[in-house]
């Protein structure tokens, strides 16, 4: 006694399923003219009037050596901009490491950045050294590589009198196999 359904009515529902509208298919952004919830809805609210924050009264007798101040809160702040960084040189004085601006000549150092004997311009180097470098000295574990052995990690060789870079680190005081 139990009834199958007939094949019209089946059909029927097969038919209403297969021609039911398909769901959109995936994007992994919304569309144009569309937002997605993270966004919120796309009509405007109402804008609410400026509240100042209110003070409450306390019952409590004040202190006369310790007030309490409020600190003002701050809603819209100005970002101050900076100066986009200067863009590399590609000609042959990118590797130095002042910059000096065109046409200044250094009445002392000629622009060298070194005075005497590789002392350096305490003028030029305070105006016109790179910010934001990191300066080693030689043998620092900082710059990698080994202890250079000719010269233990000071970078320059003493024969007699005479005080020069060393020659199997180039002064740098590391060696790099």
């Amino acid at each position: 006694m139990s009834q199958q359904p007939s094949n019209s009515s089946s059909s029927t529902t097969m038919h209403d399923i297969i021609t039911e509208e398909a769901p959109p298919a995936y994007s992994p952004f919304p569309n144009s003219g569309e937002q997605s919830m993270a966004f919120g809805p796309t009509r405007a609210f109402e804008t609410i009037p400026y509240q100042p924050p209110q003070q409450n009264q306390s019952s409590r007798p004040s202190n006369n050596y310790y007030q309490r101040t409020q600190q003002p809160v701050i809603y819209h702040q100005q970002v101050s901009t900076n100066p986009p960084p200067l863009p590399p040189r590609n000609n042959a004085t990118s590797n130095l490491t002042l910059r000096y601006p065109a046409g200044y000549i250094c009445s002392t150092c000629n622009n060298t950045g070194y005075i005497r004997q590789r002392t350096r311009c305490q003028q030029c180097w305070k105006s016109f050294a790179v910010p934001n470098v990191i300066y080693a000295s030689p043998g620092d574990p900082a710059i990698g590589g080994r202890l250079c052995t000719h010269c233990r990690g000071s970078g320059r060789v003493s024969l007699l009198f005479i005080e020069d870079l060393c020659p199997r680190c180039q002064g740098v005081g590391r060696v790099f196999t």
